[in-house]
């Protein structure tokens, strides 16, 4: 198993620091048999499949572990080899019509490919290179591949970048071997600086696979200085679904571990009453005679705090004062206030609040007068 640590303000900025500490671990391995000084530019270009090919778990610490099994190793390359094979095809029958200039291009494009793959392609390599034989020297023609064309420029571009090197990768080699018995990677002891060792244990290690020992990087986003924001703010529409259902919004800032809201939902139906009934229709004069018409009418404001209890995960809860109204309308077109199926008073509100990227869904409950309850829910936008 390999794997890094990462962290940062946010769920994003610690994977993204866990993500980069990965290539630089892998990129610390001769996998890829080129030049160490332009190791870690060749992984770099691998980021999407590293990213697709390997797995993350979050700890309440706000780190985020992003790993990989060696037995899966190869299947980062695996879409990097397809596309050997289709341009070898392509090459293939272009120079098959006649078209050796476009075939030329293909041909170039699988080269470049190979030399960012590991050295256990002996026959696909043997064959490209049949084929350029046969394609010979000449013009190549240009052709509209805008994916193909942007990574083989980036890997170009890494393999003639021979004299830069990057400052963390250790200038002496990790020695990796895969114990026979186990069957899990062991790295030769004084191998690995202790720089790229580290020495922080992850407070949950049931939650992945044990290794022995691990292959361990950690990595971070630059602290939060007092020029940065180190609130976050959501605003979050909402919509109570109870018995009168309405809609409103939530706004929230919070740091990282602790935060405050406020929030305010009404159906927006505001009527006037002239007086009030029980449901049994009586009134302080005697019976209403109703048309059968009836609404509700509700609105709620609420405020309270928030409490971080994982990395993209927030507990909120708070108070404040709502109502709830049953209207019917009597025979004479006003109407009236059904006491004994209404309430107003004190309202109580608790639910989650969970962080993806940049958007933040909300679930929850609120309760009025401890007498009506409804069900949050929401979405939002925080920045």
């Amino acid at each position: 198993m390999i794997w890094a640590e990462g962290s940062g303000n946010t769920g994003s900025d610690a994977d993204r620091a866990a993500l980069d500490g990965l290539v630089r671990m892998l990129a610390a391995t001769d996998i890829i048999s080129v030049s160490p000084s332009v190791r870690l530019q060749i992984w770099q270009t691998y980021l999407p499949d590293i990213r697709r090919s390997s797995e993350t778990v979050s700890s309440a610490s706000g780190s985020v572990i992003r790993y990989i099994p060696w037995a899966r190793i190869n299947d980062i390359f695996e879409s990097r080899l397809q596309k050997v094979k289709e341009l070898y095809n392509y090459a293939e029958q272009t120079a098959a019509r006649g078209q050796f200039s476009t075939a030329r291009t293909y041909c170039g494009w699988a080269e470049t490919y190979l030399l960012s793959l590991p050295s256990d392609q002996d026959a696909l390599r043997e064959r490209v290179a049949g084929l350029r034989r046969r394609l010979g020297e000449g013009e190549s023609a240009a052709v509209n591949l805008r994916n193909i064309e942007t990574e083989v420029q980036a890997i170009r571009h890494a393999l003639s970048s021979a004299d830069s090197r990057a400052e963390t990768i250790p200038p002496r080699q990790p020695v990796v071997e895969v114990d026979e018995d186990t069957g899990t990677a062991v790295i030769e002891r004084g191998t690995v600086p202790e720089l790229a060792m580290g020495s922080r244990i992850y407070p949950d290690p049931m939650a992945i696979p044990p290794v022995s020992p691990p292959i361990r990087f950690r990595a971070s986003t630059p602290p939060v200085t007092e020029t940065e924001h180190a609130w976050q703010w959501s605003i979050i529409t909402l919509a109570d679904i109870g018995p009168t259902p309405s809609f409103g919004c939530m706004l929230v800032s919070s740091s990282r571990v602790i935060g405050g809201y406020v929030s305010m939902r009404s159906n927006f139906i505001m009527e006037k009453t002239a007086y009030s009934c029980q449901s049994d229709g009586t009134t302080d004069f005697g019976y209403i005679w109703t048309t059968g018409k009836a609404k509700g009418s509700r609105w709620v404001a609420g405020a309270g705090l928030t409490v971080r209890i994982a990395t993209p995960l927030r507990l909120f809860a708070g108070s404040g004062y709502g109502s709830r109204s049953l209207l019917w309308e009597d025979d004479s077109s006003r109407w009236a206030r059904v006491d004994d199926l209404s309430v107003c008073g004190i309202t109580a509100e608790c639910g989650l609040l969970y962080d993806f990227h940049r958007f933040t869904a909300a679930a929850g409950i609120s309760s009025t007068g401890f007498r009506q309850c409804s069900v949050l829910l929401g979405c939002g936008y925080s920045f």
